[in-house]
């Protein structure tokens, strides 16, 4: 199973009802970042997937590829138009004792950063798999909200971004 940007999947939120979600960057052979749509479906009807790309962003982050593995998630289209319409966050790497930078998705160092821009960011990290699909469950009241899961909601990943992309907007 060779997964790629672009690839577009489903995510099941219970018997009847399916979610989607899609690979928009590729990390590594095991590590993918994905967004996960608001559009929802009977899993009887599958809808265009125009119409899947077109709805809300909801979740956005870092996964392994192990729902795709376990046949979990299934890969139902492929659909790479809108992939440079992703703006991707930023990230933080150090620690507040020693220097600190921002890096970009790729784990590129872009520059130093303040304490307060560091602040904003979140580590580069992974999340399993089953918490975009709980926290998408949850969006669709099945099971509660769970503090970890606005980590990532993509307005929340995007925050750190979007404030330091307004102070540079700012000089």
């Amino acid at each position: 199973m060779k997964l790629k940007e672009g690839d577009i999947f489903s995510i099941p939120i219970n018997e009847e009802k399916i979610g989607f979600g899609q690979i928009i960057y590729t990390a590594s052979k095991y590590s993918f970042m994905i967004v996960v749509y608001a559009l929802t479906s009977d899993q009887s009807r599958m809808p265009d997937i125009l119409e899947i790309v077109k709805s809300p962003r909801l979740l956005m982050g870092y996964t392994l590829d192990s729902k795709f593995y376990h046949k979990h998630w299934d890969i139902i289209e492929h659909y790479e138009d809108n992939l440079t319409d992703f703006e991707f966050p930023y990230f933080r790497l150090g620690s507040p004792s020693g220097e600190l930078f921002l890096i970009d998705h790729n784990g590129n160092k872009i520059r130093k950063c303040s304490n307060a821009e560091f602040n904003k960011l979140t580590y580069k990290t992974e999340i399993a798999p089953a918490t975009y699909e709980n926290a998408l469950k949850a969006l669709n009241g099945i099971g509660n909200w769970k503090e970890h899961y606005d980590k990532i909601k993509i307005d929340n990943l995007l925050a750190g971004r979007h404030y330091i992309d307004s102070e540079f907007a700012n000089e």
